[in-house]
């Protein structure tokens, strides 16, 4: 199971910069933005992963923040 759709590592970069914007938090929106911008790019310039993997782990950070804001509400 090496390298399969979706791209967790692109995953979890996008989820933390997208709860970083959410939630506020000020300093760590621009490193958290920096990163999740430079994981896919690195992903696909490497050739870890195909580009609908990394689109495919994008689209499931941003949908399990969402869910997650809905049933928890920002605290």
């Amino acid at each position: 199971m090496n390298n399969c759709f979706p791209s967790l590592h692109c995953s979890i970069s996008m989820a933390m910069a997208a709860t970083a914007w959410i939630m506020g938090y000020k300093r760590f929106k621009i490193a958290a933005t920096v990163i999740a911008l430079s994981i896919p790019a690195a992903t696909l310039y490497l050739g870890i992963h195909w580009f609908t993997d990394v689109v495919g782990g994008e689209l499931l950070a941003l949908a399990a923040v969402i869910i997650s804001v809905k049933i928890v509400g920002k605290t």
